[in-house]
């Protein structure tokens, strides 16, 4: 005697062999019925994607760099969450060596100093939003040593890379700040953040 094997029950294939076979409704001819079983399986394929509504949200935020005080670069996007935005800037600077008598004051060759952000809002909340950030800042040391001849060397230059895994910025407009480097020099980002206004259809 063969003994078949117990049959693999698919739950989806279940539930629609149950429904009774109702000669009034039609599901190849009535475009009613085709309109109910349709939603059905759409109602299906959406619940088991929650993610979907949360995928489409877009933050609107402004990044400022302020350095020793002063702001040196501003940054701005819309980013969609769960996306990130790769921000880059850079600006060359001279120094003037203030040499003593008779050599003047020459101005050193231009160096060139960087930055690269990289911000994702990664969390949305009530009233809040969660961003992550990656740095790679170039900057300069502010104090010039005199050298040997009595000119002044220009400060030197140095990379500082920092990443923020999770800075919280309320959604009411108000500035949030984080400091990379404490002194020499200061090195803040400051940083808003709010639900970008929903984009009309094309007509």
């Amino acid at each position: 005697m063969t003994i078949a094997p117990p049959r693999r029950h698919d739950p989806v294939v279940t539930f629609f062999n149950s429904i009774p076979d109702f000669p009034m409704l039609d599901f190849h001819k009535a475009p009613f019925g085709k309109t109910v079983l349709h939603g059905f399986i759409g109602a299906l394929l959406m619940a088991g994607a929650p993610w979907a509504s949360a995928a489409q949200n877009a933050i609107q935020w402004e990044l400022d760099v302020v350095e020793q005080g002063q702001i040196v670069d501003q940054f701005k996007d819309v980013t969609s969450l769960g996306q990130a935005r790769t921000e880059s800037a850079s600006h060359s600077v001279q120094h003037v060596l203030n040499c003593p008598p008779p050599a003047g004051n020459p101005i050193a060759p231009d160096f060139k100093l960087t930055r690269t952000i990289t911000l994702s809002p990664i969390h949305l909340a009530a009233d809040d939003i969660t961003f992550a950030i990656d740095t790679r800042e170039m900057i300069e040391d502010p104090v010039a040593n005199p050298s040997a001849s009595g000119c002044s060397l220009p400060p030197e230059p140095r990379v500082v890379s920092a990443s923020h895994p999770g800075l919280t910025v309320r959604t009411d407009g108000s500035w949030t700040s984080w400091t990379v480097i404490e002194h020499d020099p200061s090195l803040v980002y400051r940083i808003k953040a709010m639900l970008a206004a929903p984009t009309s259809p094309t007509q």
